[in-house]
């Protein structure tokens, strides 16, 4: 499918989206999401707008923060070193069960062109921003940005899908998963909640995506939009890895340096 999303409503009714012109998605990937007790596991990051997409190296100076969550409680990671080359983070997980790996990027600037800004909005479904360009005059002005990532990974250790995956861990903006997909199979319903400012984020555009469909820019398997309670839906139609994604934007008030400020979020995790 050419760089288009084929849209599945799960949770709201949807329209289409036409491509992204300039965005990438930012997620982590692990070097393996189903693991043994005592396994080395490495934890990538992903810029890409394919998935999985190819390492980038983990920029120390980055990280806001990055923790590691088990049942047995939550570890602080945010200085951890990274090795190798692609720069990664290295750990050892000695605890059966399901973790969560947790991951704030600092801000960045971007400025880009009215018309590609406009595309990019479209595509990620920020139609109130659009409106409020509208109204503000500014349709024509470039859109000068400053965005920030906040990105989860839920990763196996044995059999027993023992875990603390619905924990929120007061990210700016946080996709927080109701269910254990280790729990679930191939046709099964996945369900998350969005929250922004530990608030649920309504009328969001949520995409989900596995290894192998999204080959090409800006595809996803299914979008959805949340309900009055952040709630997206997902069907969980393929073995493997998946992502789950969403940015939403607000005006920025006397700020030299931009105009508008997005928050992006993604969860990966794998399907038995």
């Amino acid at each position: 499918m050419k760089r288009i999303r084929l849209l599945i409503c799960l949770v709201a009714p949807l329209w289409y989206v036409p491509p992204l012109a300039s965005a990438h998605d930012f997620f982590l990937f692990p070097s393996g999401f189903l693991l043994n007790a005592g396994d080395s596991i490495k934890i990538f990051v992903h810029v890409s707008d394919t998935f999985p997409g190819i390492p980038q190296n983990w920029n120390p100076e980055q990280v806001v923060r990055f923790v590691h969550v088990t049942r047995f409680g939550m570890r602080d990671l945010t200085n951890i070193a990274p090795q190798d080359s692609p720069r990664a983070v290295a750990i050892v997980l000695r605890e059966t069960g399901t973790h969560l790996f947790a991951l704030s990027w600092k801000a960045r600037l971007i400025e880009l062109k009215p018309d590609l800004f406009t595309q990019y909005l479209q595509s990620e479904g920020l139609d109130n921003i659009i409106e409020l360009r509208k109204q503000r005059g500014e349709r024509d002005k470039p859109g000068r940005e400053r965005y920030s990532r906040y990105v989860k990974t839920l990763v196996q250790v044995g059999n027993r899908a023992i875990d603390s995956v619905d924990r929120v861990l007061q990210q700016k903006i946080e996709i927080v998963p109701r269910q254990n997909p280790y729990k679930l199979a191939i046709g099964d319903s996945f369900v998350v909640v969005v929250l922004f400012n530990g608030k649920p984020l309504q009328n969001a555009l949520v995409s989900g995506t596995y290894a192998g469909f999204t080959n090409k820019p800006d595809t996803y398997v299914q979008s959805v939009r949340t309900d009055n309670h952040g709630t997206a839906v997902f069907r969980l139609t393929n073995k493997g890895p998946w992502l789950v994604r969403v940015v939403h934007m607000v005006p920025l008030v006397n700020s030299p340096e931009a105009d508008w400020e997005s928050f992006w979020a993604s969860l990966t995790f794998e399907v038995r």
